[in-house]
Formats: structure tokens, C-alpha cells, sequence
């Protein structure tokens, strides 16, 4: 790669980075995923675009002339996840550069074709974080960590699996994400995620992509621990409905996605509920239905790569007289909340995220679940404190 490829992909890199929160740092590792995929041509493109909003008649001013070329070119961008687009119901698309993650990384990988370009982005990918988790040291993890308390606002919020017995739940189902959190007025969450997948199905843009974490960790070797469903990622509304024209997803029914949510949480998987530009005050686009060791998310503040910061709505509960220390709740408490110590489970209470776990899982009935809304902040893990290596 040249220094003018180079300066070109980085000028996209730092575009793309815009369209979400918080941007992630263009190191070489990051360019070299880009140059495997992208084109000068594709990347000079997405450069005019930038981070603004346009209509197919703008993106063909912007390159120069319509027909069947620059149909086919907009095309190939959209089925890489580049640009990505949607419709307001009058029959107006409009189209946007695509974030970098999340966003293009993880539909790079959804259709699990496992091709030598697919398997070698994973390789190049993994190099990546593999060059965040270097930067895990001091002082810059105490940076890090004090720029995440105290400078952004939750990325995703956790919807807890809350059962039948837990303290504040009132169905036996999974608590809702909805995170709005706008001062001086918070709206409090009061539907569920499968009320949340009933409303995408009644506007038929439900669909399902294979898990991009769990194949991006299949392919570096490092296959899922708790044996998941692949295909397990739910999209929702514009969001499915442009994945699944793109070939990216496919569409599902209520009754399928439901079934998807109550397999993996069986399996032990959280339920994260991502939004547009990484941002809870916009649209939810998809129901991440992850392990702790694969995901992207929680598998990598595992490794010591990122601190994460949640917006939650429960806190687990644990009664010692029932407790027996058998610590099947430490094996499937994906922030190690919950550790067996003296032959008894104890919970530190700042580590939880409330995902339900460990009262979905706990043979005694010692663990349940206490409706509480929070903010949960992991910090930074240091190399002695990582879960996996």
C-alpha cells in the first residue's frame, strides 16, 4: 500500500468514524482491513459522499453520470456494507456512508461464506484489536477508562432475561433495552424485546445474519465456547429491510426471531440492542444475541481490549441460605459479577450488568433478579484482570 492509498483510505476512515459516537483509532491494522476490501475508485467515492444524507439523484451528480455503471457501482457498495440506505415510505431512498463499528465491520462478515478474502479480513481484523489491546497500559487505560465515565453516555443498554420469580418483572420474558436518557426527563423502559420484535414483524422488517463475532472468532481458531446459534444477529426495521435486499440478512417471521432469542438465551447468551450511530436516542437496529467469549462487545472487554459503558435495568439478587457454590453462575456471568468464594456465590454489585444469567442458570433458585435502572461501567481490564488471553 502506497502513501497515497494510504491517505486516501485513511481521509475514509476518519469520514466513517463520524457516523458513529465514539471513532476508533486509524492505526495501520485498520487501514489494511480497508485495503482489502475497498477500491480507489470506491474510496474516492465514499470521499465525496461524506457523512451527509443524499438521494440517488445526488450520488449520480456526485459520480458523474447514471445508468447501468454507476447502478451497478452503488450496488456492489451496498452489498459490502459500505453505504447503506433507507425508505421513508413514499417510495424516497436516501443513502448514508456507512459506519466503521458498528456498522461495515460486522456485515462484512454476515453471510458466512467463509471465502479466502471473508477469512483473511478476519485475520486482518484480529490483528486489529489484537494492536487496541496493546494500547492497554499505563497511563493511557486510566485515560481511557476516566474518558468513559465521565465523557460518554451508554452505547447499548442490556435486555435481562428476567424469570418467573424475579423481584419487579411482570412477564416471564426478556426486559426491554429501550435506553433513553436525555436530561433534565428520563423515559424508563416499559415493553419487552419480544414486544419490540411483534412491532418490527407488524411492519415486516424483521431479519436474522449470522453472527458476525462468532464467525470472525471461528475463523482466527478460536471457535464459541457455549456452542451458540450462528445465525442469531436480529435486525430491525430499515435496518433488516436493507440488509435482506443486500443479501446480508434474511427475512424471518415473529415466531422464528422469537425462537432465536429464547435458543440463545438457553445457550447463555446477553441480549444487546444496538442504534443508530451507536447512540440510544435513535432508531434500534438490531438485537445482538451474544456469548461472552465471541462477542465483539463483552468478549472484547474480556481480552482487555475496551472498557464498555450500559445503560441496564435490573441487578441480580443472591440468597446464601440457598446458595450450594456449585458455580454455574460464575461460568455464565459474562462481566465476572459473580464469583464462588467460601462455597458461596457473592455478587459485586458494580460489575453487574443485568443480563439474568445467572438466575436463568442457577439450579437452587439461590439468583434472581431485582428491576433497577443503571448505568454499568467496566473499566478497562489490566493484563493480570483478563478473562481470556
Amino acid at each position: 500500500m502506497n502513501a497515497s492509498r494510504k491517505g486516501r483510505l485513511r481521509r475514509l476512515a476518519r469520514l466513517m468514524n463520524k457516523q458513529n459516537e465514539i471513532p476508533l483509532p486509524v492505526l495501520p491494522q485498520l487501514l489494511d482491513c480497508f485495503d482489502l476490501v475497498i477500491t480507489d475508485p470506491e474510496a474516492d467515492f465514499m470521499i465525496k459522499m461524506g457523512t451527509k444524507t443524499h438521494t440517488y439523484k445526488e450520488l449520480a451528480e456526485l459520480w458523474g453520470a447514471d445508468g447501468d455503471s454507476f447502478v451497478s457501482f452503488l450496488d456492489t457498495l451496498c452489498k459490502k456494507g459500505l453505504v447503506w440506505f433507507k425508505d421513508d415510505g413514499a417510495g424516497r431512498r436516501t443513502y448514508t456512508l456507512a459506519p466503521i463499528l458498528v456498522g461495515w465491520f460486522e456485515l462484512t462478515l454476515a453471510r458466512a461464506r467463509e471465502t479466502p478474502e471473508e477469512i483473511e479480513f478476519a485475520k486482518r481484523l484480529d490483528a486489529l484489536f489484537s494492536a487496541f489491546k496493546k494500547l492497554n497500559i499505563f497511563p493511557i487505560r486510566g485515560a481511557t477508562n476516566l474518558f468513559v465515565r465521565m465523557g460518554t453516555r451508554p452505547f447499548q443498554s442490556i435486555a435481562p432475561v428476567l424469570p418467573k420469580k424475579a423481584k419487579g418483572a411482570k412477564k416471564e420474558v426478556v426486559a426491554v433495552n429501550q435506553s433513553l436518557s436525555v436530561p433534565p426527563e428520563k423515559i424508563y423502559p416499559s415493553s419487552m424485546v419480544f414486544d419490540i420484535i411483534q412491532k418490527s414483524g407488524a411492519e415486516n422488517a424483521l431479519g436474522v445474519m449470522h453472527c458476525f463475532c462468532r464467525q470472525w472468532r471461528k475463523m482466527v481458531g478460536e471457535p464459541c465456547r457455549f456452542k451458540m446459534p450462528v445465525e442469531a444477529c436480529i435486525v430491525l426495521g430499515d435496518f433488516a429491510r436493507f440488509t435482506s435486499e443486500m443479501g446480508i440478512a434474511r427475512a424471518i417471521t415473529v415466531d422464528e426471531a422469537c425462537d432465536i432469542v429464547a435458543k440463545v438465551q438457553k445457550a447463555g447468551g446477553v441480549h444487546q440492542v444496538f442504534h443508530e450511530k451507536d447512540d440510544t436516542r435513535f432508531e434500534r437496529v438490531a438485537i445482538c444475541n451474544c456469548c461472552w467469549d465471541c462477542c465483539g462487545v463483552i468478549g472484547s472487554h474480556n481480552r482487555g481490549v475496551i472498557p464498555l459503558h450500559f445503560q441496564c435495568y435490573a441487578k441480580a439478587v443472591v440468597d446464601e441460605s440457598l446458595c450450594t457454590g456449585c458455580g454455574v453462575c460464575e461460568k455464565f456471568c459474562p462481566s465476572e459479577a459473580m464469583k464462588v468464594t467460601g462455597e458461596k456465590a457473592n455478587l459485586t454489585e458494580a460489575l453487574c450488568i443485568g443480563c439474568g444469567q445467572c438466575a436463568a442458570k442457577c439450579p437452587a433458585g439461590a439468583a434472581s433478579m431485582e428491576a433497577c435502572e443503571r448505568q454499568v461501567m467496566l473499566p478497562l481490564r489490566s493484563v493480570s484482570q483478563v478473562r481470556i488471553p
